[in-house]
Parts: structure tokens; sequence; C-alpha cells
């Protein structure tokens, strides 16, 4: 009679313990693609900058992270330096900076604005809004 070595045993069930998992996995990604595709293009998405993470849609009041680092009384040059940093477009002379999130499943638009005398920030604001869904 003869007799299985333990090895050849213990290898053929992780084999079959391999496959078995294979085959879910498989089952399991052609059954969801949708979500992984959803999953990925969310993952790859533009994100707000930091400071503007807690604004909501439409209520410029919300940005406190933005208001907290731009307060009246800050310097000017450090919010262009932001801004300049944060990729937004500036018109310096209004006083404005805007830039689109490129985020799915919707863009956002982020309008800041500001009024400064001799290089100081008198008052800011930053909104964020819908800038176009699929």
């Amino acid at each position: 009679m003869e007799r299985r070595q333990p090895w050849r045993t213990k290898g053929s069930s992780l084999a079959i313990l391999l496959l078995i998992l294979l085959a879910a996995l498989t089952w399991a990604t052609a059954r969801n693609w949708e979500a992984i595709k959803i999953g990925i293009a969310v993952a790859f998405s533009e994100h707000r900058p930091a400071l503007l993470r807690d604004a909501e849609w439409g209520k410029p009041e919300t940005a406190s992270a933005f208001h907290h680092r731009f307060p009246d009384g800050s310097s000017e040059k450090d919010l262009l330096a932001w801004l300049a940093a944060n990729h937004f477009g500036i018109d310096q002379a209004a006083h404005r900076a805007e830039r689109t999130v490129r985020a799915y499943p919707c863009n956002e638009r982020i309008e800041v604005s500001w009024a400064a005398s001799d290089g100081i920030v008198l008052q800011s604001s930053a909104e964020v809004s819908e800038g176009g869904c699929l």
C-alpha cells in the first residue's frame, strides 16, 4: 500500500483553495465591474484644496478652515501665494480667483474674492458650487 506524502496533500489543498479564491474573485469582479469603474474614477478625481474641504455648495460661510487661515487682517501676499499654489486663475486687479476641480461625478467651481488695502486682506470669501455633473 502506497502512502501519500503529507506535503503533497497540503500542496494540493492549497492549490485547490487558490483556484476557488481566484474563481470567486473573477466572479465578483465581473459582477461588480461598474462599481469598480466608479471607484477608480472617484479615486483618481481631483480634490478640492484642503482649506476648502469643509465648504458646502453655495454656502461661503461654511468655508471655516479658509476663513481661519485668511481672516480679516491677514496678508494679501499669503492669500495670493496660496491661490497660486492651488492652481487658481488669479485676477489680482479685480481681487478674484477661480478654479474648476475636475471630479467624479460632479465638477466643482471655486470662486475666491477679497478686498484688500496696503497688502492687508479686509474681507475674503470662498464659494464652492456645482460645475457640471455627469
